[in-house]
């Protein structure tokens, strides 16, 4: 795999982005700081990070990936 610089951390800001993490079941806010690695291969962009509860977790991109869930407001 190679790493590959991603759209989500641009330089001059903090760019972030939301994950609902498997392991705390809630939706968090994801910056920059907390990315460890960010890998492209055949499949897509594949990022991974620390969520804010600890746990390890892996957000798939690219055109590869699935296309995220909507969510409807109640």
């Amino acid at each position: 795999m190679m790493v590959v610089s991603h759209p989500y951390i641009r330089e001059g800001g903090p760019a972030m982005f939301d994950h609902f993490c498997t392991a705390c079941r809630q939706r968090r806010l994801i910056f920059p700081t907390q990315v460890t690695s960010i890998a492209n291969d055949e499949r897509g962009v594949h990022v991974r990070f620390t969520c804010w509860c600890g746990a390890e977790q892996t957000l798939d991109t690219g055109r590869a990936a699935a296309p995220p869930r909507s969510t409807v407001a109640a």
